[in-house]
């Protein structure tokens, strides 16, 4: 068993090519490269932005199609590396879902006791967001399950990986 290393380049590829793929797995190098991809891709295009159009925190024209083109396949390649890890993608909804519930306790305490304990629930959701993302990162940056799971072969370890990445 060797381990199979992934460079920047070829990880961008990958994500775009595999842009609506959800099945599978990806491993760690896989997603962390192609993070580092819309990082730095969105804060060159936000900084073209600032310049040529004079846009400021609120976002630009090139910024924004730069996260509409990259939406999919981030999702997508988060999705499969959590199956890399033997778990299921759903994990990748995780702060989204605590996100939703923060909002709709501090609606609902709002206008259910005029506010008085907004501040409890806003605290208590903010927590469970900064903990959910927390957790979903630590689930980001564990290495690869080494066999074959219930996702697939492993695309780190498996010798015949590539094959079944197409």
């Amino acid at each position: 068993m060797y381990a199979r290393s992934v460079d920047f380049g070829t990880a961008v590829r990958w994500a775009f090519q595999r842009y609506f793929d959800f099945r599978g797995r990806s491993q760690r190098a896989e997603y962390w490269w192609f993070f580092l991809f819309v990082l730095i891709g969105g804060s060159l295009l936000s900084f073209v932005d600032g310049v040529v159009f004079g846009m400021g925190d609120e976002g630009g024209p090139l910024s924004g199609l730069f996260v509409l083109a990259t939406l999919i396949p981030s999702l997508s390649v988060g999705w499969r590396r959590l199956h890399d890890t033997g778990r299921s993608g759903l994990w990748l909804l995780l702060p989204y879902a605590s996100l939703v519930w923060m909002i709709v306790a501090l609606i609902t305490l709002g206008v259910a006791v005029d506010g008085e304990n907004a501040p409890a629930a806003a605290i208590g959701g903010v927590t469970a967001f900064f903990a959910s993302v927390v957790w979903v990162i630590v689930l980001l940056c564990m290495d690869s399950e080494p066999r074959t799971n219930r996702y697939g072969p492993s695309p780190k370890y498996d010798e015949y990986a590539d094959e079944a990445r197409v």
